[in-house]
């Protein structure tokens, strides 16, 4: 008996100092230097690296310069042309001399003004503002995306931090408590198997700290690449979930009926359905028109005139004006096609978007309920954390007193573990749903 317990003495011993070891390890990897952030300089820093904001600002850019580009075809175009045709001319081949002249030299300097185009430039240049404002609304929706991304990774990483921190904290209730399961061992009141007992829960709970340390690594490294920074372990979330600001349901316009709901997909596939009906209006005015005047200015003569001596000549040097009409007369119905497309896409659009406005107020209805679960839901686990508690510090004190097993302590503590993280995973969820529901509710 004597050789038996100096054997489990050592065994207690030898399994206390690789789990203080153990404990050793994990303290130096959470004392590591660690970069803080606030989650706004996360989402500024996100917002710095986005290319997604960057293509969409070089956009609004290029749309500029269009706008700019329209407005100078609406200016008189001048411009200089010069060339010159050889038209053969004999008895049997030929065109006729009196309209040919045997060819033509030309130099002219050609001055071009649109007189009237079928409405066809405004028209363009509605598209053209339609376009700089789903830009500017898709640039809004980039940045609200970035803004849920980070904010999505970051209450993961805060969750996983403060996930951590319970896991430490229940191995140091474990580790007390095996230090006081083996007093009571020692002293004879209590039994070898609660040692047992407890160094087997205790080294489910060292694992327990070690797959959390894990999981908030991922969780950094999720927020690194939601920020557009290298891959980075050394990150950490400033605050708690308990402190980290909450948007307000009522600052996110819940209040609404469906048929006023509105939002940022919706607004652009809007403005989409406002640029196809343009195109219905440009379609349509293919059969308008089109009027142009025309002068030049410049050398013009002919092949035959050259031919003359000198004194003979023509004068080479004039100028002219002129207007020209294109009318469309007939185009085998091409026209017609081309609108009944455009139309077609119009109706399109307008499916596509209230099949979309659906899909959101779905989605918005869905969270809201699950929102009103999950905060009902942390009200009673606050309330149980604190049951849980009493429960096992009152059967921690009654073991101590003889009055209850160590299973009960061991079922105690697991209970308070597992009612604290229950608690933190339902406040995350309460973040991300919020976070959700402001992204769905988003509108310029």
């Amino acid at each position: 008996m004597k050789i038996q317990y100096q054997m489990n003495s050592i065994m207690s011993k030898g399994i206390k100092v690789a789990f203080a070891c153990m404990g050793l390890t994990i303290g130096s990897g959470l004392l590591q230097a660690q970069h803080l952030y606030t989650l706004e300089e996360c989402i500024s820093i996100a917002r710095k690296n986005s290319l997604a904001l960057r293509i969409s600002a070089s956009s609004i850019h290029s749309t500029r310069s269009a706008q700019e580009e329209l407005k100078m075809t609406a200016r008189p175009q001048l411009k200089f042309s010069a060339g010159t045709i050889y038209a053969p001319t004999n008895k049997y081949f030929g065109y006729d001399p009196a309209l040919s002249n045997g060819g033509q030299i030309a130099g002219q300097l050609i001055l071009q003004q649109q007189i009237y185009d079928g409405g066809i430039r405004d028209l363009k240049s509605a598209q053209l503002d339609l376009e700089l404002s789903h830009l500017s609304q898709e640039h809004y929706a980039n940045d609200r995306d970035i803004i849920f991304g980070v904010r999505e990774a970051y209450i993961e990483l805060l969750f996983a931090q403060e996930t951590a921190v319970l896991q430490q904290a229940s191995t140091e209730q474990l580790s007390e408590y095996l230090d006081l399961v083996n007093r009571m061992y020692h002293g004879g009141n209590g039994s070898y198997t609660d040692v047992l007992k407890t160094t087997i829960q205790l080294a489910s709970a060292r694992i327990d700290v070690e797959q959390a340390l894990e999981s908030q690594n991922i969780a950094k490294l999720s927020l690194a690449q939601a920020m557009g920074i290298p891959g980075d372990t050394a990150i950490r979330a400033s605050g708690t979930l308990e402190h980290l600001t909450r948007t307000t349901t009522d600052s996110l316009g819940i209040v609404v009926t469906d048929s006023s709901f509105t939002n940022l997909d919706l607004q652009m596939a809007q403005i989409e359905i406002e640029k196809d009906l343009i195109d219905v209006q440009l379609a349509q005015s293919e059969r308008l028109p089109t009027i142009l005047l025309n002068t030049d200015a410049g050398i013009l003569t002919s092949y035959d005139n050259l031919h003359l001596p000198i004194g003979e000549r023509s004068s080479m040097l004039g100028a002219s004006i002129g207007i020209s009409i294109e009318l469309p007369i007939f185009t085998w119905g091409a026209i017609d096609l081309r609108t009944e497309q455009r139309k077609l896409a119009v109706e399109i659009k307008q499916d596509q978007k209230e099949q979309l406005r659906r899909s959101l107020l779905i989605e918005r209805q869905k969270t809201l309920i699950r929102l009103h679960k999950a905060l009902n839901e942390l009200v009673a686990l606050k309330r149980n954390i604190v049951v849980a508690e009493e429960n096992y510090s009152l059967t921690k004190s009654k073991y101590a007193a003889g009055g209850s097993l160590a299973i009960e302590v061991l079922s105690a503590q697991q209970l308070l573990i597992e009612t604290q993280t229950a608690s933190l995973q339902s406040e995350s969820n309460i973040r991300l749903l919020l976070a959700h529901l402001e992204q769905i509710s988003a509108y310029q």
